[in-house]
């Protein structure tokens, strides 16, 4: 008999590279003026030399894009993280590069607008 069980895997992966999604505060403008999409952002960040993965999440702790691997399975809370040290200091004059370290990777999280931008590297 065949199984009943369906072939969905919790918690689900991230696409290698999500498809191009045009964001209005990504970067103003590519190298020739063109607007750029999240997904050629993060797959150029993705591709440095260390970096495993990168995601773009919105305030409400949506996934704009994201691009590698090495990302954690609940990126909303990276939102929440970025916040909370961002009112540690709110007097300073850019919202802080949060880095957290773990055994299996390294994630830097930075604030822009009303994004959050994660890089992770794989520790090792």
């Amino acid at each position: 008999q065949a199984s009943s069980r369906s072939a969905f895997v919790y918690p689900p992966r991230p696409p290698r590279c999500a498809p191009p999604r045009p964001h209005r505060r990504c970067v103003p403008g590519g190298m020739a003026g063109k607007p750029t999409s999240v997904s050629e952002v993060l797959k150029a960040v993705s591709e440095r030399p260390g970096v495993s993965g990168a995601i773009c999440i919105d305030k409400q702790g949506f996934t704009i894009g994201a691009c590698g691997r090495d990302l954690p399975a609940n990126p909303a809370h990276l939102v929440g993280l970025a916040e909370g040290c961002a009112r540690l200091d709110e007097k300073a004059s850019a919202p802080p590069v949060v880095t957290v370290e773990t055994s299996q990777r390294t994630i830097s999280v930075m604030t822009r607008d009303d994004l959050v931008v994660a890089i992770a590297r794989k520790t090792g």
